[in-house]
């Protein structure tokens, strides 16, 4: 999902919000992730060894923030609860005991899912997810208040008291948003944060969600195996897509193939809504009004239908298995780049290959973009680059990460220089998703054409 999107594309992103919404809530519990228990029990471990105290509460929500264009679908939110117990849940709490022994971890679900969640998160202390309020105030009671009869009776929360005893402070660790909606209704971390603190002033509470973030930019084996399928999808889909770019053919039809193909494979549906953007290089374009611009769905027209002549950009990912793809490709719609379109593109591939070339570990986000900038630069189409070149990508299409920290073996990025001339009415872009390795970097999606001969190749395919 692309970071140029402007005003003029801001409303139907909101309203793609929300059919993703309702989209993806359906299939969402049939696209579970299929990691061994093991995988979600050392991630667990990490969070605890870099929580180090305290109890660390990690609850998942019934619904995403309003008005939060981060995202767009449904369970975004939930993705830290996901990545350590595997249930895509919307009522469910994960509470880490880093200096316990007895409880290092428990988990609050639906009565109805306790044998599921053992079996898939490998926790094995599952309780009911309407005994979290109960255990909590409890483990609030100091503990050398607590009868050897409750103690026997209440060893969870009498371990939980314990624990918050080998402070001064009882220390939290909560799972706050992200990205933050002051107009919107408080998620349940925060709730949770603002109860436990009105009801005891010994509480200290802590931001979980960094820690969270430090251990989702670092991908271990089994997760860039699981990333790879999530490739392998999206490619296969965005190739169908890119021959199906026909005279006569409409974007939404070319939207609707993705998904379906996506789906083919085992997606869940779309990671984003598809932006498929049309350059009409053969052909006149009615600019819209400023109020038309505010209600397209298009970036500079009311293009629709593809001619011979359009050049296309088509960015469509995947979600498989809760992790996200994220690519882009521009297709000649006659099947051949004419010279104009040539010298449109050149420039954009030179810069996604300079930007590629730097991607190792040490390097930054800033060396990668600056590679690219110069390679536009060259044909003073840099002044038209008004998007970042990379970002990281994992369970979220943007997923979270530190933008000034170097680059890790095992994190994966995006690289996708393009330009946006308003005037003309063009888009060029492309996109490809690049693992750092210990010797450099991989392309993930190098299977899809990219090089102007392979692209013609392809589309003489049709």
């Amino acid at each position: 999902m692309k970071q140029f999107l402007g005003r003029k594309t801001f409303a139907f992103l909101c309203s793609g919000v929300l059919l993703a919404n309702m989209f993806f809530s359906a299939g969402a519990s049939l696209h579970a992730q299929a990691f061994d228990p093991a995988i979600y029990r050392g991630r667990r471990d990490r969070l605890a060894a870099l929580a180090k105290e305290g109890i660390v509460v990690v609850q998942s929500i019934p619904e995403n923030q309003k008005g939060v264009t981060e995202f767009f679908i449904e369970h975004s939110d939930n993705h830290d609860f996901i990545y350590l117990t595997g249930l895509d849940l919307k009522e469910g709490a994960l509470l880490l005991l880093p200096k316990s022994s007895e409880y290092p971890e428990v988990l609050f679900v639906p009565r109805d899912q306790i044998p599921r969640a053992q079996a898939v998160s490998g926790v094995k202390t599952v309780l009911p997810a309407e005994n979290l309020d109960v255990l909590l105030s409890e483990a609030l009671t100091d503990v050398s208040l607590k009868r050897y009869t409750e103690r026997m009776k209440k060893p969870v929360s009498t371990e939980m008291a314990r624990i918050l005893s080998l402070s001064a402070k009882k220390e939290f660790y909560l799972n706050y948003p992200r990205f933050l909606n002051l107009d919107a209704e408080p998620q349940s971390s925060v709730r949770l944060g603002e109860k436990l603190k009105d009801f005891s002033p010994d509480v200290e509470i802590r931001n979980a969600t960094p820690l969270l973030t430090n251990l989702r930019v670092r991908h271990d084996k089994a997760e860039v195996e699981m990333i790879e399928k999530a490739v392998h999808v999206g490619s296969v889909g965005l190739i169908a897509a890119m021959k199906a770019c026909k005279p006569g053919a409409y974007d939404y039809q070319i939207d609707a193939l993705a998904e379906s193909e996506f789906k083919n494979l085992g997606a869940s549906g779309l990671a984003y809504p598809s932006l498929i953007y049309i350059s009409p290089f053969g052909r006149k374009v009615q600019p819209l009004s400023a109020s038309e611009l505010q209600s397209s769905s298009e970036p500079m027209s009311a293009l629709h239908q593809m001619e011979s002549g359009d050049f296309i950009m088509l960015d469509a990912g995947a979600e498989y298995q809760h992790y996200a793809t994220d690519l882009s490709r521009m297709v000649p719609v006659s099947g051949k780049f004419s010279d104009e379109e040539r010298q449109s593109y050149e420039p954009v591939l030179a810069a996604h290959h300079a930007a590629i070339a730097e991607i190792r570990p040490g390097a930054t986000f800033k060396q990668i973009n600056d590679a690219a900038v110069r390679e536009l630069k060259k044909r003073n189409l840099d002044q038209y680059f008004t998007f970042g070149t990379s970002h990281f990508i994992g369970m979220d299409g943007h997923d979270p990460g530190n933008y000034d920290e170097p680059l890790e073996p095992g994190m994966i990025l995006t690289v996708e220089p393009g330009f946006i001339e308003s005037d003309k009415n063009i888009v060029v872009h492309v996109e490809d998703m690049v693992l750092v390795t210990d010797q450099g970097h991989r392309i993930l999606s190098e299977s899809v054409p990219i090089e102007i001969a392979d692209v013609e190749k392809l589309l003489s395919q049709r």
